[in-house]
């Protein structure tokens, strides 16, 4: 099972907006492709108060089912964030295999 990380930093002022963006479209989609075990953390560690930093997580049995979002699904997200919310939200992704 393979783990695809997408990490947001998001701004106070996008939050509200950006989980509904999250809860209606992302997660239906990515559930939609079979990833399964959908969680979204928020990280502690961040140092930056005016903006949250969460983590999306979910799994996929198929490393190139997840290569081919990374590529289209991905980008498009990208570009739909870009539109809504300019630099308020921002993101990057990293696939993980679990060694043990």
């Amino acid at each position: 099972m393979y783990i695809l990380n997408t990490t947001f930093a998001v701004e106070d002022s996008a939050l509200e907006p950006w989980s509904k963006f999250l809860s209606e479209t992302l997660i239906p989609e990515l559930q939609g492709l079979e990833f399964c075990n959908v969680k979204l953390y928020e990280i502690l560690s961040s140092d930056n108060e005016e903006m949250h930093s969460l983590a999306l997580h979910c799994e996929h049995k198929n490393l190139d089912a997840i290569s081919l979002w990374l590529k289209e699904g991905e980008k498009r997200m990208k570009k739909n964030l870009a539109q809504q919310f300019g630099e308020r939200v921002l993101i990057f992704s990293t696939v993980m295999n679990q060694v043990f």
